[in-house]
């Protein structure tokens, strides 16, 4: 098996990264963002305090908050 990375960049991005998001560095940055997410979403919503709320359901949670900032961000 094998994989490849395809890179889109606009000539009008203002790209301050000094390397492109590719392979090993994606990974890296995907995992970074991924964490800090998470550390927010349990800092403004405080859910593994909360009585029945399980990993399922704080995923959901997390699930659904991504949806709802993606449609209104499409609308608008």
């Amino acid at each position: 098996m094998f994989s490849f990375d395809i890179i889109y960049q606009s000539d009008s991005s203002n790209n301050e990264r000094e390397q492109d998001l590719t392979g090993f560095y994606f990974n890296e940055e995907i995992t970074r963002l991924q964490k800090q997410f998470d550390e927010r979403f349990e800092n403004i919503f405080q859910l593994k305090t909360k009585q029945n709320m399980d990993a399922k359901k704080i995923q959901f949670a997390k699930s659904t908050l991504s949806n709802l900032i993606g449609g209104v961000s499409y609308f608008t």
